[in-house]
């Protein structure tokens, strides 16, 4: 700690002394506000030292070159410090005292006491002195005194309870503080018994009872007398100070110390008196009534009242003899203990002690007291009061009413006076509370108050207490207070916000009639007009929060005529500036009242009259939105619905407008604000969302919007192209996240048969590109089942899946054909044959296990298939794979197939030159096996015979072979459409190759023949027979040219 020294004189600042903020630089600085840190036994060397440097402190206007000696110091700790000269050290059992001089250390060089030790020496310290030690009486009578003489200063350098220090260790001050009084009590106890050894070693009972005589007799009963005054007044003071501090112990001690000299009481009147000596016996008998005022006091505090009663009698007893201030301080003593009963709530017993109070201040003249006295017996006064109003008897009350009336007699209209009579009024039992006296006595005190905090927090007590009887007269009450004081409030911003506050908790607590809006209108404007600053945002939302909860609870109720009265309160000018962030949410309430009361026009108005920023929220705009699908205002709800789904991330609002749409029965508005939410979310699974059964939604809206429609307007055709996409995007979905929570077989069922079934319903309707995406979607979900679905359900959706590839197909093949561009086409064409070849993998799986009805129809349909499928690979030239297509088709065992196959080689564009490995079988083989050994190998090769290449027959000529060769093995084989094929792959070869051409000759001769003998004459082919004859002549003819 840093102290400032001057020639080994060390003094401390008061404020740094207490703990209160740090010294400035050292010199040329003002150091008047310094405190030299003694306990006196300074030598003249030492004191001329301090004159100097209290010298060096009044010269402020110039540093004199002395003030350069005055140095700044560090201490570790500042400690207590007693004089050097002899010190104090310990009592021995004896009763004797030792004393030791000690060197002087770096700080005053005293032998310090700690206050552990300081308590120590107290309690140990004893009622006599040795005879050895009478010789240093004198001594520690001086010492005692310096002592305490200090201890006193020290106590009235402390700061006192009221004033403001402020700083951030206020309350680390204040501790502070009330440990240095503690520790100081203890000092000046350590020096009354000082002093008190020193009395007792220096006087005796006779010289106290000397009287006038003469000599040395007389002067020593003289001085003797003086010293017990002078005791008793200490003795007195420290009794008190223990009694302050609650030190019961400590006062005990000190008590009895002056219960020894009380003794002498009597000799001592009479000595005085006989003495003439006046003023000697009045002061006396002060000290004895004020010793035995303690003695109440103490025996309060110990809970023995019979003895307070026996000390107070005695007290009382030389009551003619008190001066005003033994007078008051007594009647402080029987004030505090009375108030403390009532704290207890001893009613009685106050009431008692209270009254006893009041009589000994009232029996002097009030006008010869100090002001304190004064406030003493208001105070008095008034806890009497109270505590009469506490009894409830018809005797205590009327005493309460008559010292009122007291009071009010020589205060006039004072705030004592009004709260007194405030209390008189609600301590009344069982009587019925004037409302009225109370609100007029509060606007007495409007008018009388002094604003101050403490006055308003009282003031707002007694109106809160006004309003649990009478909320009406209580709001009136407030609403005076603002008429009358409203630009003195206006600088107390904090008060006028909490009268602000009060008044619409007031407001919102009562019944809503009209004249409650008008009134509490009026208290909001009128502040509004008189306050130049608009009040906080913390009052701002405070208000706003009381008010809410009062539109919602209306709101709930579905009273929206009332509900927009709060809400107009709500929005008050005086609220507007710093609560613009609730203005939109109140703003917004009131759209939805109109809305509920189908006052368009108002909402209209209420939009326009939002902000900006208010007008862009989410939340109003859904609002809007309301209103706009309710006056199918088609772009304002399309406009609102877009910036709900823009603005936030949240799909709720979004979900909100879906609901209300339905609620307004709009499916177009209701399918509009889903697929915002499918965007919003992406088609992928969120927490709160459950993508299924939105897409679900939104499938059967549109499918009733589809179904709707009796033509296929564009409209229709915009929502089928919505419903294709819908079944598309929900595929993706679950391709994406394949959750079985989320996506389970149920969801997957209902998307697969609908798709499954909306195509088949529409295939004649809508456009072939929809249904086949339609039938894409299905095969898609299909093919997301899970393996364990059982064997009943795999069956079935199995099934399903060949009819969605059947129906895919057909759609295809009348797509490629109607189609004019060649890439396109031939793009269908692929996609056809995808589809075939995943019915015909699905039937060999599971042909087996079949029905018979089943199996047959299914045949019928891969028969049509594989002919879409030989078309197909024509169209795409794959011409290896025609062959196999053909092997194929013999499980159908269907004449069509081929017929359809032939019709399609033969139109097409087959490659008319080509090398073949040919093993012409002749008889005595089966004719049965004779086309059926034509092998399209694609290789140079020899004739068996001549061991010569053979070359030629076309794609075509191969491949109605092969067709011929299967026609040929069914049992309903139509030879005449035979020889039309033979006559078919003749007229091929004669272009291309004789020696092939020649070769159809013979064999269709072989066939013929054998043909006539197992067939009908009639059926034999002999037209067609010539005909190839024919043209083997002409086509021999025309080579020769």
């Amino acid at each position: 700690m840093r102290v400032w020294k001057y020639q080994n004189v060390y003094c401390l600042k008061r404020s740094e002394l207490w703990g209160f903020g740090n010294l400035a630089p050292v010199n040329g600085i003002d150091l008047s506000n310094l405190l030299e840190w003694h306990f006196g036994g300074f030598s003249v060397c030492e004191l001329k030292r301090l004159q100097t440097l209290y010298r060096l402190i009044d010269r402020r206007s110039a540093s004199p070159p002395e003030a350069a000696a005055v140095e700044e110091v560090y201490l570790e700790k500042i400690i207590f410090c007693f004089p050097p000269v002899p010190v104090l050290t310990r009592f021995t059992s004896t009763h004797s005292i030792r004393t030791k001089s000690r060197k002087r250390s770096q700080f005053l060089g005293y032998k310090s006491l700690t206050f552990k030790e300081l308590e120590n020496v107290i309690a140990t310290f004893p009622t006599k002195l040795s005879a050895s030690a009478r010789d240093k009486a004198q001594e520690l009578d001086e010492k005692a005194t310096g002592i305490w003489n200090v201890a006193t200063r020290l106590k009235r350098s402390l700061p006192g309870e009221n004033d403001d220090e402020g700083g951030d260790g206020g309350s680390k001050t204040w501790d502070k503080r009330n440990e240095l009084r503690d520790v100081l009590v203890m000092v000046r106890i350590f020096a009354f018994l000082v002093l008190d050894c020193a009395n007792e070693c220096g006087n005796s009972a006779a010289h106290l009872q000397a009287g006038n005589g003469r000599g040395e007799e007389k002067e020593k009963g003289e001085k003797s007398r003086g010293n017990l005054l002078r005791l008793m007044k200490v003795g007195i003071k420290t009794g008190r100070d223990c009694l302050n501090g609650q030190k019961i112990d400590y006062a005990v001690k000190v008590l009895e110390k002056l219960a020894g000299y009380t003794i002498y009481s009597e000799e001592l009147l009479h000595t005085y008196e006989s003495a003439g000596k006046w003023e000697e016996k009045v002061t006396f008998a002060r000290f004895t009534a004020e010793y035995f005022i303690l003695r109440t006091l103490l025996a309060w505090r110990q809970d023995d009242m019979q003895l307070a009663e026996h000390m107070f009698n005695k007290s009382v007893s030389s009551k003619k003899l008190f001066d005003h201030t033994t007078t008051e301080s007594l009647s402080d003593t029987l004030y505090e203990m009375g108030k403390a009963l009532l704290e207890k709530q001893q009613h009685a017993l106050s009431v008692k002690w209270l009254e006893r109070a009041y009589e000994v201040l009232s029996g002097d003249e009030l006008d010869k007291f100090s002001a304190d006295a004064t406030e003493l017996r208001i105070s008095i006064i008034q806890s009497l009061i109270k505590a009469l109003l506490e009894t409830k008897t018809p005797e205590s009350i009327q005493r309460a009413r008559d010292l009122i009336d007291l009071l009010e007699s020589e205060l006039g209209d004072k705030l004592v006076v009004l709260l007194l009579k405030l209390e008189l009024l609600t301590g009344i039992p069982k009587e019925t509370f004037d409302g009225l006296t109370y609100s007029a006595i509060l606007n007495k005190m409007i008018r009388s108050l002094v604003f101050n905090p403490t006055n308003l927090r009282l003031f707002m007590f007694h109106v809160r207490k006004l309003h649990e009887k009478a909320p009406s007269l209580a709001c009136g009450v407030l609403d005076e207070m603002i008429r009358l004081r409203v630009k003195e409030l206006a600088s107390m911003t904090e008060w006028l916000e909490k009268a602000l506050l009060t008044r619409i908790w007031m407001s919102v607590s009562g019944r809503e009639t009209e004249d409650l809006f008008v009134a509490i209108d009026g208290f909001l404007t009128m502040i509004a007009e008189n306050i130049e600053k608009s009040i906080g945002v913390e009052a701002t939302m405070a208000a706003h929060t009381l008010i809410w909860k009062k539109i919602e609870a209306n709101y709930g109720l579905k009273q929206y005529e009332v509900t927009e009265k709060w809400c107009h309160l709500a929005i008050h000018r005086l609220f507007k500036i710093p609560g613009e962030a609730n203005m939109a949410k109140i703003s917004r309430k009131l759209l939805l009242c109109a809305l509920n009361r189908g006052d368009i026009n108002c909402a209209r108005d209420i939009f326009a009259s939002m902000s900006d920023s208010a007008k862009e929220e989410p939340l109003t705009r859904f609002l809007m939105y309301k209103i706009a699908i309710r006056t199918e205002e088609v772009e304002l709800a399309a406009e609102c619905l877009e910036k709900v789904a823009s603005c936030s991330e949240d799909t709720s609002l979004l979900f909100a407008c879906v609901l209300d749409a339905q609620q307004a029965g709009n499916r177009k508005y209701v399918l509009d604000a889903l697929w915002l939410v499918l965007d919003k979310c992406g088609f992928g699974a969120q927490e709160n969302l459950r993508l299924p059964s939105i897409i679900r939604m939104v499938v059967v809206l549109l499918i009733g919007m589809i179904d709707a429609e009796k033509t296929p307007t564009s409209y229709a055709r915009e929502n089928i192209e919505k419903l294709c996409t819908m079944f598309e995007k929900a595929l993706h979905a679950v391709q994406k996240s394949p959750n079985r929570e989320i996506w389970t077989i149920l969801e997957l069922e209902w998307f697969s048969r609908n798709s499954y079934n909306l195509s088949l319903k529409h295939l004649a309707v809508w456009e072939p590109q929809q249904s086949i995406r339609m039938l894409v979607s299905c095969i898609g979900f299909i093919d997301r089942y899970p393996q364990d679905i059982g064997e009943d359900a795999h069956e079935d959706v199995t099934l399903r899946k060949m009819f969605c590839n059947f129906c895919a197909a057909t759609i295809f093949v009348s797509i490629a054909r109607a189609e004019q561009n060649i890439e396109s086409q031939l793009q269908f064409y692929l996609k056809l044959r995808k589809h075939v070849a995943s019915f015909d993998h699905i039937l060999q799986a599971k042909l087996e296990n079949l029905e018979v009805e089943i199996t047959e129809d299914l045949l019928k349909k891969l028969s049509v298939l594989l002919a879409f499928d030989f078309e197909a690979a024509c169209r795409l030239k794959d011409w290896d794979g025609l062959g196999e297509i053909i092997l194929k088709s013999g499980v159908c065992k269907s004449m069509r197939v081929y017929e359809l196959m032939a019709d399609c080689i033969l139109s097409c564009e087959a490659p008319t030159q080509g090398l073949f490995f040919s093993l012409l079988v002749f008889p005595p083989f089966p004719s049965s096996f004779f086309l059926s050994l034509f092998y399209d190998l694609q290789v140079p090769s020899r004739n068996i015979y001549s061991n010569e290449p053979i070359y030629s027959t076309t794609v075509l000529i191969m491949t109605l072979k092969k067709i011929t060769n299967k026609t040929w093995e069914m049992e309903e084989f139509d030879t005449v459409k035979l020889s039309k094929y033979m006559r078919c792959l003749f007229q091929a070869a004669m272009g291309s190759d004789d020696k092939i051409a020649e070769e159809l000759i013979d064999q269709v001769c072989m066939l013929a023949a054998d043909a006539s003998e197992q067939l009908n004459p009639s059926t034999t082919p002999s037209i067609s027979t010539a005909q190839i004859k024919t043209k083997r002549v002409n086509g021999g003819l025309t080579n020769q040219y």
